[in-house]
């Protein structure tokens, strides 16, 4: 075992690698997302690693354990370089094909490991040192190596020439540039003539660090608040806060990916030029960027170019409060509709739609399913601003600009950010959510969002007065699209009760009613029985009557409240059977016809399907897809019950309907007419225990 005397200039290795990796968390500033920051991340690590087993080759007690080491610290001194490599091109393109660029470092090491042999020897002052027995094995080593930095260099001036955000090119040529004079001269370079001359200090510890160093201040370079100039029309200024919010919230903003992602999408929208540098650094958008632009196909190609993007989420705002100024500026309001149709799903998925031209476009939608997956209190948030956004625009045209000093009036409404074109910015509350219990995530949120909705609604009564029919049944088409949430949340039941304290009873009506039935429908069933039409939903209705009551009346009343409520209704009964044809007059029913005639499942229309009655589980796998294609709650009458006990008997039959009650107990109610006096006393009490009215 041997020692020597320690130099200070030895401790430059842990230093150098304790604080690369700190300087590399600070910059990434929390858990890498983009395959860039992941790199950078490895490439730190390798860089630290090559400075701790540097460290201890020079160190180590003994000749061989200073072999061992010296070995790993070739392994991270050719890796360092790729990795690099690697990230810049990430940074450019994250295809992650250019990790093949690495596999040339396997050859190398076998060629080194196999052939080339290293020497241990001691220093005076450095601990050990090494030296590389002189072959043609090690030139060309050395001569590969060198020619991979070659390499290196050339990939990364072909970026510099590619790539046009200003930027992104100093980044690259910052890198290049310490690439070159400390890793290429000053690591490789003094490295060849340390192993002639081991008595001279170690270079490489020192010039690795300042070529991390150079490569993290290249990365940690940002781009500035794109600023518009005074002045300038509404529209400039929302597109330039548009662009602000991409360049926040496209990935890879703490290397400067973002920059990349931003110039693919100004070249799509032909607005490549559109940017440039103040003398201060900053970005902006330059004065007349968007006077010769068709704004129609700007709004076209910016929803092709974010429907695929799962954090565009995040410009919602932005996005909204964009379109919304399009739309005003527009004169062909029938392309800028094509356009919104189009886009339709993303716009949902993004709430947009929700808020856009005040909620004009709402009509155009048959259902959404966009929050379907969320948890639940993230879905009573979304929902909650979905309704604020449909009714916004009308708030500040009748009632003026009063919201900001109501907010604040809310513990947690405060962190909500609300502007005139439709804004309604929930983050903040979001975060804030997240540091609260489960249990109580929903009830703080009914509390703040479903009184302040009201009293919004309340002030748009008080100015527009007879006029707001339009905005309640505004506000009931949003919670129809979303009914599932609006009624797991209790944002439906809680705003129907908040409102009828401050609205007449008639306008609660409309919140209720679909269009084409009075408010005495919404209780035409549910008024026989005593229960409210909520309380129908998951319940079982056994009809019994006998031949000549007018029960079809019942049935009648039952379905007409459904349709009233906007619920599905779904008929299982004979084809023209005195039921069907007293529903002639009624649309929006969907029928299910049973039948000896036919053996598989034949679809007659849109809203008509023909079923074996043979098949127990094809008749239920067709209510089944019946019910979860509907938007809303299912109401199910099956009149059917006398040829299925014919068909299959009583024990086969009861299954059938205990398995429909169990499809989606939330979701449906279902009704079972039997004639008493055609099937026995038996029967009749276990269907009464098993329907549970």
């Amino acid at each position: 075992m041997n020692f020597f005397p320690f130099h200070p200039w030895l401790l430059f290795y842990p230093a150098a690698a304790i604080s690369s990796l700190l300087i590399a968390l600070q910059i990434l500033k929390g858990k890498p997302k983009t395959l860039s920051s992941k790199n950078f991340l490895l490439f730190t690590i390798s860089v630290s690693l090559w400075e701790t087993f540097a460290f201890l080759h020079r160190t180590a007690p003994s000749e061989d354990l200073s072999w061992i080491f010296l070995q790993f610290t070739i392994i991270f001194f050719s890796l360092n370089p790729l990795l690099l490599l690697v990230t810049v091109l990430f940074l450019w393109k994250e295809d992650p094909k250019f990790y093949l660029l690495m596999v040339p470092a396997i050859p190398l090491y076998i060629l080194h490991f196999t052939y080339v042999k290293t020497y241990i020897i001691p220093t005076k002052n450095y601990g050990w040192s090494y030296r590389f027995e002189t072959s043609y094995f090690t030139t060309i080593e050395h001569l590969i190596y060198l020619l991979c930095m070659f390499e290196i260099c050339f990939l990364i001036a072909f970026l510099i020439k590619r790539v046009k955000s200003s930027i992104i090119r100093r980044k690259y040529i910052i890198i290049l540039i310490y690439f070159i004079v400390f890793y290429v001269f000053g690591v490789f370079g003094l490295n060849l003539i340390l192993t002639e001359n081991p008595e001279m200090p170690p270079p490489g510890g020192i010039n690795t660090y300042l070529f991390f160093l150079g490569v993290s201040y290249a990365f940690s370079i940002r781009e500035k608040t794109i600023k518009p100039k005074i002045g300038e029309d509404i529209l400039f200024n929302q597109y330039a806060s548009f662009i602000n919010k991409f360049i926040e919230v496209a990935p890879g903003k703490e290397l400067g990916q973002s920059l990349i992602e931003l110039e693919r999408y100004l070249t799509r929208v032909k607005l490549r030029h559109a940017l440039e540098q103040d003398s201060e650094g900053r970005l902006i958008l330059k004065p007349n960027a968007l006077d010769k632009v068709d704004l129609l196909t700007l709004i076209e190609e910016t929803l092709h170019y974010l429907e695929d993007k799962p954090w565009a989420i995040e410009l919602s705002s932005n996005l909204l409060r964009l379109l919304n100024t399009v739309y005003i500026k527009v004169s062909d309001k029938n392309s800028f509709r094509r356009i919104v149709i189009r886009y339709e799903d993303f716009l949902k998925k993004t709430d947009v739609l929700y808020g856009l031209a005040g909620g004009e476009f709402i009509t155009e939608v048959e259902h959404d399913d966009s929050l379907r997956e969320l948890p639940d209190w993230q879905a009573c948030l979304r929902l909650c601003r979905r309704l604020i956004s449909s009714i916004l625009q009308d708030f500040y045209n009748n009632v003026g600009n009063i919201v900001e000093s109501k907010i604040v009036s809310f513990s947690l409404l405060s962190r909500l950010s609300i502007s005139s074109l439709g804004e309604v910015e929930t983050k903040n509350i979001e975060e804030e959510i997240k540091s609260i219990p489960q249990d109580e995530r929903i009830p703080i949120l009914l509390e703040n969002f479903i009184p302040f909705i009201a009293w919004m609604v309340e002030e748009l009564y008080k100015k527009t007065s007879n006029n707001i029919d339009g905005i309640i049944k505004r506000l009931r088409l949003v919670l129809r699209l979303n009914i599932d949430v609006a009624f797991r949340t209790m944002v439906y039941t809680s705003l129907v009760e908040s409102l009828s304290r401050r609205i007449p009873s008639t306008y609660i009506s409309i919140l209720k009613l679909a269009e084409g039935f009075t408010e005495k429908d919404l209780s035409r069933f549910s008024s026989r029985i005593g229960f409210d039409h909520e309380k129908l939903i998951g319940k079982g209705i056994l009809l019994e009557f006998e031949p000549g009551n007018p029960y079809l009346d019942y049935v009648k009343d039952y379905v007409i409240e459904a349709l009233a409520h906007g619920d599905t209704i779904i008929v299982i009964t004979r084809r023209g059977s005195p039921l069907q044809d007293s529903l002639q007059d009624q649309r929006s029913i969907k029928f299910i016809y049973p039948s000896l005639m036919t053996l598989r499942t034949a679809v007659l229309s849109e809203s008509e399907i023909q079923v074996s009655l043979q098949d127990v589980i094809e008749v239920l796998e067709s209510l089944g897809r019946s019910i979860r294609n509907a938007p809303s709650f299912v109401f199910v009458v099956f009149d059917s019950i006398t040829d299925f006990l014919t068909q299959h008997g009583f024990e086969k039959t009861y299954r059938l309907i205990r398995s429909m009650l169990e499809l989606n107990p939330s979701k449906v109610s279902l009704m079972v007419t039997l004639n008493i006096k055609a099937w026995g006393e038996n029967i009749r009490s276990a269907l009464e225990e098993l329907l549970n009215i």
